[in-house]
């Protein structure tokens, strides 16, 4: 990861994007929510977006910290994306 990207912004207009596609996929096929992988110090920014933690039924990563799946509902998503 780049570090002179950090706080810029760039996290947060990724996820608007993937709100509004979540959203456009509702409306025509059925999406029930955003899944994210969320590292250790994006944790608690996803939980204050209303993100919860799924259990991992599988996979690891090894030698690297286990980033935290987690799942905002789709009926949040336009709260959420304001």
């Amino acid at each position: 990861m780049d570090r002179r990207a950090q706080g810029r912004g760039i996290g947060a207009l990724l996820l608007r994007f993937a709100f509004k596609l979540a959203l456009e996929l509702r409306d025509r096929f059925g999406c029930v929510g955003v899944v994210v992988d969320a590292k250790a110090g994006a944790i608690a920014f996803h939980r204050r977006l209303g993100f919860r933690p799924l259990e991992a039924l599988q996979g690891t990563l090894g030698d690297r910290p286990e980033p935290l799946p987690t799942l905002l509902a789709v009926r949040q998503i336009a709260a959420v994306a304001g």
